[in-house]
């Protein structure tokens, strides 16, 4: 009785949901705003067949019929799902009204695409729903992914706008360095969302090939991308207390996630392109690129546990995480040097910077676990 009780107020909650919305549709459709009326007409569709549904649960609940509860259950948080993305979809239309009266073009070219691509996503999860309800495990696996693929590519054009309004920030403060790297990331976040989208194609399309190659791609990027805006978030801070080797390096860190990103990207045309030696090689460049970033973030902390030695006056212990520093960065420029080997087909060179930056970090290992020993 508990869980009918609460199939039943989910379906209230979502015919309460469906008046408010339609109301919104009234308020649009009298401002002249057709477009986004429609969405919310949508929208409040969506919250009608989710109450449905819940009944239809309340009514399995007390047949006692487990499996057909749980498929009512299913199909009423998908087309719940459906209405809370429509939601967003007028948001991201809102947002790109705002960008355009500020005459900010290119914001409000994203949000625009990042409105088309929210409604695709709320579009699919109804088809999600439909799938469910028509018995289709198959399909109704194959519509969730693809409107979550839709949401993802959203969400990156939605990261290129906050990355461009950073770079915009940074420019103003006279972080030319900092400006330029928000628009690379910026620029790199739109070329998330393409491969994203181009995920989504390949599963409307049913080609299983191009989907695991594209997902494996975007996870990659996403990936990458995350681990650059973090170390961005990282430069800014460094610079700002005047710490500017830090700062340095911290930038040194996101060009290479960067470039890491790309070099995924140029993996999956490689595959799709059945082109294997290529797609070895890009694997290999991406890799070494992460390593570099991943050595540079090491060579932080280690400068960053010396200062604090040494602020405590324990100089031996400072020069030992010094001399770590040293390393992983010798290191880092060693997985550079690898890059340039691989990109000009130079095998023995790749693998002499490979064992150098190997040596490098062996050494690092050393020095501080003779640094840890000290600080016991």
């Amino acid at each position: 009785w508990d869980q009918a009780s609460e199939a039943h107020e989910s379906s209230a909650c979502e015919l309460r949901a469906a008046s408010e919305v339609l109301e919104k549709a009234r308020e649009a459709q009298d401002k002249g705003q057709s477009d986004v009326a429609d969405f919310w007409n949508q929208g409040a569709k969506q919250h009608q067949l989710s109450a449905a549904n819940y009944e239809k649960q309340v009514e399995a609940i007390l047949a006692y019929n487990k499996e057909e509860n749980i498929r009512w259950k299913k199909a009423a948080r998908a087309n719940q799902a459906s209405a809370t993305i429509l939601e967003d979809t007028v948001k991201a239309l809102e947002k790109a009204g705002e960008a355009q009266e500020k005459g900010q073009n290119n914001l409000a070219d994203l949000w625009r695409q990042s409105a088309k691509q929210h409604h695709l996503s709320a579009v699919n999860c109804s088809k999600h729903a439909e799938a469910i309800l028509a018995y289709n495990e198959e399909e109704a696996t194959r519509w969730f992914k693809v409107a979550d693929a839709n949401g993802a590519s959203a969400v990156g054009l939605e990261e290129a706008v906050k990355a461009l309004e950073k770079a915009e920030e940074a420019q103003d403060k006279g972080q030319c360095d900092l400006a330029d790297l928000w628009n690379q990331s910026a620029k790199q976040h739109q070329f998330l969302a393409a491969n994203y989208n181009n995920l989504a194609e390949a599963m409307l399309a049913n080609n299983k090939e191009e989907v695991n190659r594209w997902e494996e791609v975007a996870e990659e990027s996403a990936c990458q991308l995350g681990e650059a805006t973090e170390a961005l978030e990282k430069a800014k801070e460094a610079e700002e207390k005047g710490q500017n080797n830090l700062a340095d390096l911290w930038r040194q860190c996101v060009n290479h996630h960067l470039l890491s990103e790309v070099n995924y990207s140029k993996l999956a045309e490689a595959i799709l392109a059945h082109n294997e030696e290529e797609a070895t090689r890009w694997y290999k460049v991406a890799q070494a690129n992460e390593s570099s970033a991943v050595k540079l973030k090491e060579t932080v902390k280690a400068l960053e546990k010396a200062e604090e030695a040494q602020e405590k006056g324990e100089n031996d212990l400072a020069n030992l995480w010094r001399q770590c520093a040293n390393q992983y960065q010798l290191a880092a420029a060693n997985y550079e040097k690898q890059v340039a080997a691989i990109l000009v087909n130079n095998e023995e060179e790749n693998t002499h910077w490979e064992r150098a930056a190997e040596a490098n970090e062996i050494e690092a290992d050393k020095l501080e676990k003779g640094a840890e020993k000290l600080m016991q």
